[in-house]
């Protein structure tokens, strides 16, 4: 087993580094709290949308009752691997101040630096891998948002009066336009 190089315990991450590392920490934190709030609401809807009595045409094999628990079991297990990518990434982003600390020897510290901000968090130990789990993460949390908000409407579009339909439409439209912000070019 090779031995660890000692860490500087006097050492903390430059300032433009610290204000990129808290920022993902407080980003991932709200993350594993509203995945795991949806993981919670889609087992409520999963109860509700099983019993085929909730559907205008009972059956067990409604079409409009096997989309929506489709979208809500989508929905819950996405949220279920968003909350644990975020604690990973929150765990991760949590140690990078010590595992800089302790490989810092190969590295110019201050004065300017040419990359992008992930290339900066690499500079400074975050591991490379991170990056594929912030993007699990992300797509994990928009797909269950997205199948939330698509199953509340399947289900009110087809099971509610015309006024609802309407305005529920109108609103998961709405709702669902935030997350399309992900896709457009900076």
């Amino acid at each position: 087993m090779s031995k660890l190089p000692p860490v500087d315990i006097e050492y903390g991450l430059p300032p433009a580094v610290e204000t990129l590392r808290s920022g993902w920490m407080s980003t991932l934190q709200s993350g594993a709290v509203v995945s795991s709030v949806l993981a919670g609401i889609e087992a409520q809807l999963l109860v509700f949308y099983t019993d085929p009595n909730n559907f205008g045409r009972p059956g067990v094999h409604s079409a409009t009752q096997n989309a929506v628990k489709i979208l809500t079991y989508v929905a819950l297990v996405c949220s279920i691997s968003a909350t644990m990518s975020s604690l990973l990434l929150t765990d991760e982003f949590g140690e990078m101040p010590t595992r800089s600390a302790r490989y810092r020897q190969g590295r110019a510290e201050g004065g300017i630096f040419a990359g992008t901000d992930w290339n900066l968090l690499r500079a400074y130990k975050i591991r490379a891998g991170s990056k594929i789990i912030v993007y699990h993460w992300l797509i994990c949390l928009i797909t269950a948002c997205l199948c939330t908000i698509a199953s509340t409407a399947v289900y009110a579009g087809t099971q509610e009066v015309l006024v609802v339909r309407i305005i529920v439409s109108i609103v998961a439209g709405v709702s669902a336009l935030p997350l399309c912000w992900f896709v457009v070019p900076p």
